[in-house]
C-alpha cells in the first residue's frame, strides 16, 4: 500500500467522523428534549439550547457548573449514577440554581463511556419539562377527588368507565354505598351485560335502548327498577356523563346512580290522591271549579261544565250571568272567610236556575293568591218549593181569615132562623087559643126556620169535611124539575117581601118534567143552589133573581143558569 493511499484513507476517516460529528451535534442541539453533559467530576461540559430554555438560564451560568454546588441537589444523585457506570432517573420538583425557576422535570441519566474503550468520561442527561403535565394531572386529581366527594354526598353510586381499545371499559368506582344497600359487590355489576341481570322486566327495553345511546357516546338520564339480592324492589336514576377526544370519540363516562325509591313511592301516592281526587270531584252532585283571576277555569268538574256547556258551542250563560259570577269573585278575593251567594244562571236546558254557592279564596304552596274555589247547588225546585210554601201559607191565612169571617157571619145567620124558631115557638105556647090559619102560618115559618137552620148546620159540616178530605160524593137519579120547584117554593115562601121589595123572582127550565131526570148528588145540589139564591135574594135590592138551567148543544149535560 502506498503512501498516497494510506493518506487518502486517513483523508476519509476524517470526512467520516466530521460528518458524523455534524449530524451528532446537529441532533443535539435541535432535540425537543434537554440534552447536557457532564464530566466525572460532575461538571456541566456542554449543553444544547433546550436545555437551558427548561432551566430558564443562559449558556455563561449553565456551562462550568459543579453540579456539586447546586442549591437544590435532588438531581444530583442520578448524575452521580452515570459517573459511577449507571443509569440514573429522577422526576419531581427542581429548584433551578442558575435562576430561581420552579420546575417539574423528568430526568434520566447514561454513563458516556468513549467507544471501543473502557475510558468514563462522565455521563449524559436527558431533561423533560413536565410542568405543565405535573400541574393537569394535579388539577384532575382534584377534579376526581372533588367529584369522588360530591358523589359520596349527591349521589348513592358514582362510577368513572375509561374505554380500552378493544371496546371493552374498565370501571372505577368513587362511591358504591347503593351497592352495599341492594347487596352486590362491584364485580357483580361491572358491566352492561351483569346490570341487565337485574333490571326489572317491565324495564329492561328501555334500559338496552339507553346503554345503545350510551355507546354512540350521548348523554343519558333514565328512571329504571333493580331488584336487590333478596328480592326487594328498588327505583334508581341513572345518569351517564360521556368525555371526548379531540376527535369527538367517547373516550370515558362518567356514571352516577341514585336511589330514587322513595320519591317514586311519594309520586305513585301523589298520583293516586289526584286520581282519586278528580274520581270525586268529578262524580259530585255539586258543581265545583277553580276560577282563576284572568277568568280563566283550570279546574271545573264534570257535572258543572256539562250543566253549562263549559268549553263546547253549547255553552248556555249569558255574559250578564258571567259577569254577575265574577263580581263575586272578586268578593271572595279580598275576603279572608268563605263568602255565600245565590246565582241565577242559564243551563244548557234553556231555563234559569238559581245555584247556591260557596266561594272561598285558596292560595298555591307558594302562598301566592291562586284563584277561587266554587261549590255550588242547584236550589231552583228548592226555591220554587219555598215559594209554594209562601203561597200555601198565605192561602191557609186567606183561609183562615175567610174561616173566621164566615164563622162570624155564621153566628149572625144561625141566630136569625134560631129566633124565629124560637119566637113563635114561645107565641104559640103563649097565646094557644089562636086560629088555625094564624097558627099554620107561624108553624110554616117555624119549619122554614129550622130547615134554615139545618142548612147552614150541614153548610158548616161540609165545610169541615171538605178540609179534612172526607166529604163524598152519592150520585142518584132525581127528577131536575120537582128539585128546582121545590127549592123555588121554599125561598118565594121565606121571602113573602120581595114584592115589596121591587123584586121578582122566575124560575126557568128547558125540559119537561118527564124528560128531567139526571144523575146527581141531591144533597150537595140542593147546597149549592141553596147558597147561590140565599145570598142573591138577601142581597138584591131590587130587580129580579132568577135561576134554572138549559140544555148544552151536545145534549150530554145541563148548564145552570
Amino acid at each position: 500500500m502506498d503512501n498516497n493511499s494510506t493518506f487518502d484513507n486517513k483523508d476519509n476517516f476524517k470526512k467520516a467522523n466530521q460528518n458524523l460529528e455534524r449530524k451528532y451535534r446537529l441532533l443535539f442541539e435541535k432535540s425537543p428534549v434537554g440534552i447536557f453533559q457532564f464530566d466525572n467530576n460532575a461538571i456541566i461540559i456542554d449543553c444544547n439550547d433546550r436545555f437551558i430554555d427548561i432551566l430558564k438560564s443562559s449558556r455563561e451560568k449553565v456551562i462550568g457548573l459543579d453540579m456539586h454546588n447546586l442549591k437544590d441537589k435532588s438531581v444530583l444523585n442520578a448524575c452521580l449514577d452515570a459517573i459511577k457506570g449507571v443509569q440514573g432517573f429522577y422526576e419531581g420538583v427542581y429548584h433551578v440554581t442558575t435562576s430561581d425557576a420552579i420546575i417539574s422535570v423528568s430526568l434520566k441519566t447514561v454513563p458516556f463511556i468513549v467507544d471501543g474503550t473502557d475510558d468514563m468520561q462522565g455521563g449524559i442527561g436527558i431533561v423533560e419539562d413536565i410542568t405543565e403535565r405535573v400541574k393537569a394531572d394535579e388539577v384532575l386529581k382534584k377534579k376526581e377527588q372533588d367529584f369522588r366527594i360530591l358523589s359520596s354526598l349527591t349521589t348513592d353510586a358514582a362510577s368513572v368507565l375509561s374505554f380500552n381499545p378493544d371496546g371493552t371499559f374498565n370501571r372505577q368506582w368513587l362511591s358504591d354505598s347503593l351497592l352495599h344497600t341492594v347487596g352486590y359487590t362491584p364485580d357483580e355489576i361491572d358491566s352492561f351485560e351483569k346490570w341487565a341481570n337485574i333490571v326489572h322486566p317491565d324495564d329492561i327495553l328501555p334500559y338496552k335502548e339507553a346503554v345503545g345511546k350510551i355507546m354512540q357516546g350521548q348523554k343519558v338520564s333514565l328512571d329504571f327498577r333493580i331488584i336487590d339480592k333478596k328480592g326487594k324492589m328498588f327505583w334508581v336514576n341513572n345518569t351517564v356523563f360521556p368525555e371526548y377526544d379531540e376527535s369527538g370519540r367517547p373516550v370515558r363516562l362518567i356514571s352516577a346512580l341514585k336511589d330514587i325509591t322513595a320519591e317514586k313511592e311519594a309520586e305513585i301516592a301523589l298520583s293516586y290522591q289526584r286520581n282519586l281526587l278528580d274520581t270525586i270531584i268529578n262524580i259530585a252532585p255539586v258543581g265545583i271549579w277553580l276560577s282563576k283571576p284572568d277568568g280563566s277555569y283550570p279546574i271545573i268538574n264534570k257535572n258543572f261544565s256539562e250543566l253549562i256547556g263549559y268549553g263546547t258551542s253549547m255553552f248556555s250563560m249569558t255574559s250578564e250571568e258571567l259577569e254577575h259570577c265574577r263580581k263575586s269573585d272578586d268578593v271572595a278575593l279580598k275576603s279572608d272567610e268563605p263568602i255565600e251567594t245565590e246565582e241565577e244562571i242559564t243551563f244548557t236546558d234553556g231555563n234559569k236556575h238559581t245555584i247556591k254557592v260557596f266561594k272561598r279564596r285558596v292560595f298555591d304552596v307558594n302562598g301566592s293568591v291562586l284563584g277561587v274555589l266554587g261549590i255550588s247547588t242547584d236550589i231552583t225546585e228548592r226555591k220554587r218549593y219555598e215559594k209554594a210554601l209562601v203561597e200555601a201559607l198565605e192561602k191557609a191565612e186567606e183561609s183562615d181569615r175567610l174561616k173566621s169571617a164566615f164563622l162570624a157571619n155564621m153566628s149572625h145567620e144561625i141566630r136569625t132562623p134560631l129566633n124565629g124558631i124560637i119566637g113563635f115557638s114561645k107565641y104559640l105556647r103563649n097565646f094557644p087559643d089562636t086560629n088555625r090559619e094564624e097558627t099554620l102560618k107561624f108553624l110554616n115559618i117555624i119549619c122554614n126556620s129550622a130547615d134554615h137552620l139545618l142548612n147552614l148546620i150541614n153548610d158548616i159540616i161540609d165545610i169541615s169535611k171538605i178540609e179534612v178530605g172526607q166529604l163524598k160524593i152519592a150520585p142518584e137519579s132525581i127528577n131536575l124539575n120537582a128539585l128546582l120547584n121545590e127549592i123555588y117554593t121554599f125561598y118565594y115562601s121565606a121571602n113573602p117581601d120581595l114584592s115589596k121589595r121591587g123584586v121578582s123572582f122566575r124560575i126557568t127550565t128547558s125540559l119537561s118534567d118527564a124528560e128531567s131526570s139526571i144523575v146527581v148528588d141531591k144533597v150537595r145540589l140542593r147546597q149549592i143552589l141553596n147558597n147561590l139564591i140565599g145570598n142573591a135574594l138577601k142581597f138584591t135590592k131590587d130587580g129580579s133573581v132568577e135561576f134554572g138551567y138549559e140544555l148544552a148543544p151536545d145534549k150530554n149535560y145541563v148548564r145552570f143558569l
